[in-house]
């Protein structure tokens, strides 16, 4: 599970690294995105968004970069040594890399994403009702 999020994060950060910087467009133009909610998220969104407005997307691409292979090595350590200490180090990591795509949500938009998202979670039910 935590390895297929590793796959999703650098899954992610390829659709961005090829779309960085030929939109143009202005990201912050709708405020409402559709993880916005009721749960407490929209105090944690809005905190990112403030990141995002800080930070150039282009300078945000290499932390995204380091924040996964940080996340990597830490599931693999927790994998390893299985300790509380890494477990906890691993769980920090994941949450690094969560703000980091809510970053790049944010400047590329979450329309299309979303659409990728449920065509693999689709694809992937399919295979488990399949059986394989």
């Amino acid at each position: 599970m935590i390895t297929l999020f590793a796959v999703f994060a650098s899954f992610i950060f390829g659709v961005i690294f090829f779309s960085v910087c030929l939109s143009g467009k202005n990201v912050f133009e709708n405020d409402k995105y559709k993880w916005d909610g009721e749960d407490g998220t929209d105090e944690l969104i809005n905190k990112v968004k403030k990141l995002a407005r800080y930070y150039p997307v282009c300078g945000q691409r290499e932390i995204l970069i380091e924040e996964c292979s940080e996340l990597i090595k830490s599931v693999q350590k927790f994998k390893r040594f299985g300790t509380l200490e890494e477990y906890e180090n691993m769980r920090k990591e994941m949450a690094d890399v969560y703000i980091m795509i809510i970053q790049m949500l944010l400047y590329h938009g979450d329309e299309q994403i979303f659409e990728y998202i449920n065509q693999k979670l689709d694809r992937q039910l399919a295979r488990i009702e399949e059986g394989n």
